[in-house]
């Protein structure tokens, strides 16, 4: 059982604080929520002020606020969602299911899924999408090419 657990909430995320076994997940998507929590979920948080060099291969849900200097993909292409913080850059190429960029992409995009461009975004890139969705503001300097996505069993070409 939980107890004295509360949600703060902020300008994107969601401060948690719980006693016991049973802490829920944080999420950091801004406003709509999926019907999948898969989706929304947060298993690694790379913090502003961060700098990786090298690839990076996660699992499941990864926020960057920070800065990677190499590729970004999913170990599992059915689940991997990528958010780009405001503040955060990938100077690399990006292959994941679900995308949500609020800052810098600098590289080429492939996503099974849904590509959610917030305003201020920024990809220099051409952007493979199952579907997309740009907010006004939001700038690709690359070609748009949709793709099968999993609908039809296509992955990463």
């Amino acid at each position: 059982m939980v107890e004295d657990a509360f949600m703060h909430s902020t300008s994107d995320t969601f401060h948690h604080r719980s006693r016991g076994p049973h802490a829920m997940p944080m999420h950091f998507l801004r406003s709509k929520r999926t019907a999948d929590p898969k989706l929304e979920r947060i298993d690694c948080l790379l913090g502003a002020g961060t700098r990786v060099s090298g690839d990076l291969v996660f699992c499941g849900g990864l926020r960057i606020d920070g800065r990677v200097e190499g590729d970004v993909s999913v170990a599992h292409i059915e689940a991997g969602t990528l958010t780009v913080g405001d503040e955060g850059v990938v100077a690399g190429d990006v292959r994941v299911s679900h995308l949500v960029v609020f800052g810098c992409i600098e590289g080429s995009v492939h996503a099974t899924g849904l590509v959610e461009l917030r305003a201020g975004a920024r990809i220099r890139g051409d952007v493979h999408y199952g579907a997309i969705e740009m907010h006004q503001g939001a700038v690709i300097e690359g070609h748009l090419m949709r793709c099968g996505g999993k609908a039809s069993g296509g992955g990463w070409q």
